[in-house]
């Protein structure tokens, strides 16, 4: 049984957030993005990524209702196809974390928060990939 796991850390607004690298592609510095006309407004729009175009999701928007603030440390990570297609924009995206599993302490606010955890100092939220994914298209579709 495992004891431990890989986590990307990345910030959305002021708050910490870790997902486990496995649903992660890549990441990608926040550029080459087209709007598209009429999307929803937690869509920033698509971006090219090794030739496929996907849909960026303003993670501060979905989290918060409120725009991500574009910085030089913004990123994208891109979402595994096991997620689904699209790509996520955060407001600065840390190292790889490896995080005790024990020293996750559940949440129960939201169905795709895992728990919460201290990571190099920081509170980190650990958010489960696939119930993230499914948040998404939920939002995205009751627009």
């Amino acid at each position: 049984m495992e004891h431990t796991k890989q986590f990307t850390v990345f910030a959305v607004g002021e708050e910490w957030y870790g997902i486990d690298i496995l649903h992660l592609s890549s990441i990608e510095l926040l550029d080459g993005i087209r709007i598209v006309p009429n999307a929803d407004p937690a869509i920033m729009g698509v971006v090219n990524i090794r030739g496929s175009l996907l849909p960026v999701v303003d993670l501060c928007y979905l989290l918060y209702q409120k725009k991500i603030e574009a910085t030089e440390t913004c990123r994208l990570l891109v979402c595994a196809e096991t997620l689904g297609s699209f790509v996520l924009a955060v407001s600065e995206a840390s190292d790889i974390c490896e995080i005790d599993l024990a020293s996750i302490e559940e949440l129960s606010d939201a169905p795709y928060k895992k728990g919460i955890s201290h990571v190099e100092g920081k509170l980190v939220t650990i958010l489960d990939g696939t119930q993230l994914a499914k948040e998404i298209e939920h939002q995205v579709q009751k627009q």
